[in-house]
């Protein structure tokens, strides 16, 4: 499964919040989230902190250009939030903004499957290799 979605959705200022809620997630399964920020708005929108299912990423002084974080997590419901904030330790008055222009969810294979895809492999090479002899 692979989602993205082109956005530009809010802006987390200092000790401010706002979510992405992803949904349709299968409990226990592991997926892959990548953030791709860019800012042509303001200056100040380079610190962010990403918080996925309790850990936390931050993304500090990447301006001018554009940054991307890729997170791994095991989702605990069937929504699992994203929450991005402005950094508490910034500097006073310091308008700490980021701009997620857009994301990407890719749901991760099942290391069974990973195996079983390995074995077949293995199995043609092997195959292979006494028809050439």
């Amino acid at each position: 499964m692979m989602v993205y979605e082109a956005m530009r959705i809010g802006r987390a200022g200092r000790g401010l919040t706002w979510d992405l809620a992803l949904s349709g997630l299968e409990v226990g399964r592991n997926y892959v989230l990548q953030l791709m920020f860019s800012n042509d708005e303001n200056i100040t929108g380079n610190n962010v902190d990403i918080t996925i299912e309790g850990a936390t990423h931050r993304l500090d002084d990447w301006q001018p250009d554009a940054i991307n974080l890729t997170a791994e997590f095991t989702a605990s419901s069937s929504t699992v939030l994203v929450t991005f904030s402005g950094p508490l330790d910034g500097p006073t008055g310091s308008a700490r903004r980021a701009i997620v222009n857009a994301y990407a969810l890719h749901l991760l294979p099942e290391p069974g499957a990973m195996a079983i895809f390995v074995l077949g492999l293995a199995g043609l090479a092997f195959a292979r290799r006494r028809l050439v002899a």
